[in-house]
């Protein structure tokens, strides 16, 4: 091959070089790019207490103990000083006093969560805490029962690391509260005065 034969063969090769070159330049230009927006909320822990059902035997106007039933519902799910059994702070009570309280939890949030439920805020006179009994019944049947001055009466039901239950979205679970003034009690327990706060503690479920 002549000498200007190999010049112009190497021309040819160097312009295909850089068409490749180019061609390849435009292509890279192309770009396609997809935007994804994560809209972000956090679930709610949304847990309501109603009181479905009371039934009581409590003193009546003229002192004598009468059995009653209301079956009327009661939202409990604010924080408030009511007393779930019915009683006003001016109602007095006595032996053979009986109050059951059927509880509803129910789980109204994104959340599932564990519960478990505690007594609290025990205050007032020994004399008639003495008399008193509480009793838990939770749902799949466990009874539990305290003399509210007992130290048994600190944590009535379950704990944060065994919870009663678990309850997922749309989920409830009924428990029964009674309260009950014994029946053998003497007169030291007269005029006396005793409160307590029932805790319903519900903890998101993480595993």
């Amino acid at each position: 091959m002549s000498k200007r034969s190999r010049i112009v063969l190497l021309s040819c090769i160097t312009v295909l070089c850089c068409v490749a070159l180019i061609v390849a330049g435009t292509f890279a230009l192309f770009t396609y790019n997809r935007t994804v927006t994560n809209h972000l909320q956090a679930g709610s822990l949304t847990a309501t207490l109603t009181r479905t059902k009371l039934t009581s035997t409590a003193l009546s106007a003229n002192g004598k103990l009468e059995t009653v039933t209301d079956t009327q519902t009661k939202d409990f799910t604010a924080q408030n000083t009511e007393n779930v059994f019915g009683l006003t702070s001016r109602e007095a009570i006595a032996p053979g006093c009986y109050f059951e309280a059927a509880m509803r939890l129910a789980n109204r949030g994104t959340i599932g969560f564990v519960y478990w439920i505690e007594i609290k805020g025990i205050e007032g006179d020994k004399e008639l805490q003495d008399e008193l009994e509480l009793t838990l019944t939770a749902p799949d049947g466990q009874i539990k029962s305290a003399i509210l001055s007992s130290d048994d009466a600190a944590q009535i039901m379950g704990s944060e690391s065994e919870p009663i239950a678990t309850l997922l979205v749309g989920e409830s679970d009924d428990f029964t509260v009674t309260l009950k003034f014994l029946s053998e009690a003497g007169n030291s327990a007269q005029t006396k005065q005793a409160s307590f706060d029932l805790i319903v503690h519900a903890q998101q479920l993480t595993v």
